[in-house]
């Protein structure tokens, strides 16, 4: 089940992980039924609740990236702050329910902020569009074994490094 809202709390946490930041998230749920998922273990359903107001999300990380430092360089970027936009949700997969080109469009034009989402699925349809690498893309990947046991449904681990590949050549991501 899918059902639109307005999203109330736009806080953004330090990750210090694969990026600076955690950006409100666009949406909440997951349409997919991978066993060891956190958002099953805070939800009982499988819905994907998205934001409609996605203005005031962009709003919220501009207002946040403005009063930082000048950028350190670091392991998730050199010039840019990153902040993953999609800590609650497997954007890619969603991202029908999005205008996601305009949420890319405000990253690829921005001067100090960059996107990055993590996704279990090949996200073609992103390559008809050009962030020039003001948005990254990380394939979640693990053995086979694993995959076909605990994420059912998803793409084979062979077609996620093949997109890898594709995505890189791409010369966009």
């Amino acid at each position: 089940m899918v059902k639109e809202l307005t999203r109330k709390t736009f806080t953004i946490r330090e990750s210090g992980r694969s990026t600076d930041y955690i950006a409100p998230s666009f949406g909440f749920g997951c349409l997919l039924d991978c066993s060891y998922c956190y958002m099953k273990r805070h939800t009982n359903d499988k819905t994907l609740k998205y934001a409609k107001n996605i203005n005031d999300v962009l709003t919220a990380v501009n207002n946040h990236v403005a009063w930082l430092p000048e950028k350190e360089p670091n392991q998730t970027d050199s010039n840019y702050y990153t902040y993953d936009i999609a800590c609650n949700e497997d954007f890619a997969l969603h991202s029908k329910y999005y205008d996601w080109k305009r949420i890319f469009e405000y990253f690829k034009t921005h001067d100090r902020a960059k996107a990055s989402l993590a996704t279990k699925i090949i996200p073609i349809n992103f390559l008809d569009y050009d962030p020039e690498g003001k948005v990254r893309i990380r394939f979640s990947l693990m053995p086979q074994d694993y995959s076909t046991l605990l994420e059912p449904g998803t793409p084979p681990i062979i077609d996620r490094v093949k997109a890898i590949d594709t995505f890189v050549d791409s010369h966009k991501f």
